[in-house]
């Protein structure tokens, strides 16, 4: 027979491991992700130096915010189809799609808690030109039917998603799609304009502004 103190032990620990590992986890992603953070507004400004048709960090950064508040807090299913310009159609019917069923309208306030931080930018090479925001809000609001009747309710606070953009020649910026995860598996922040080249993310990366 197991006794069960030996068993309470047990199950203690691995509660404490688990919790440890978590925690570790935690502040090594946070840790990634600053660093990430860092070189993308690097890289950012230097090519609004370069190449501010395209780049320009400031007016970058407020068309993330804007176009996160817009999808967000649009009123209407009409509100969301004039985001077409900015924002990709898929990622407009996602939206869509978590609309009540009978719901024709919505009031909701979208709070930014700080401006969009960049954590990833690649310029140049064979892909289109990308950059991936972090968008931390808060986002409150009602559901209503057509005679304004409240259908639901939305509170979500602290809200972090990661915003990834695409630049399409001769169209501008758009937004392909919100993911509530950092990005895995992409390469470290790069410019070919800036010859600031993708080397693994533990080493040095060359810089000749």
């Amino acid at each position: 027979m197991v006794d069960p103190i030996v068993v309470g032990v047990f199950t203690a620990a691995a509660f404490v491991g688990a919790t440890t590992y978590r925690r570790w986890t935690e502040r090594r992603r946070r840790g990634v992700e600053a660093a990430r953070n860092v070189e993308a507004e690097r890289i950012i400004a230097l090519l609004s130096t370069r190449q501010p048709g395209v780049w320009d960090i400031d007016d970058l950064r407020e068309r993330v915010a804007t176009t996160a508040r817009d999808l967000w807090a649009a009123p209407d299913r009409a509100a969301l189809e004039r985001l077409q310009t900015w924002v990709h159609p898929d990622l407009l019917g996602e939206t869509a799609r978590t609309w009540p069923a009978r719901a024709e309208r919505r009031e909701m306030k979208v709070k930014l808690l700080q401006p969009p931080a960049f954590i990833h930018v690649a310029e140049g090479g064979q892909a289109p030109d990308r950059v991936i925001a972090r968008v931390e809000a808060e986002v409150e609001g009602d559901w209503l039917d057509g005679a304004g009747k409240r259908l639901r309710r939305e509170r979500r606070t602290s809200l972090a998603t990661y915003h990834h953009w695409t630049h399409i020649d001769g169209q501008g910026w758009r937004l392909d799609k919100i993911q509530p995860l950092p990005p895995v598996g992409v390469d470290p922040p790069s410019s070919v304009a800036c010859r600031i080249l993708p080397q693994g993310a533990s080493e040095e990366t060359e810089s000749q502004a």
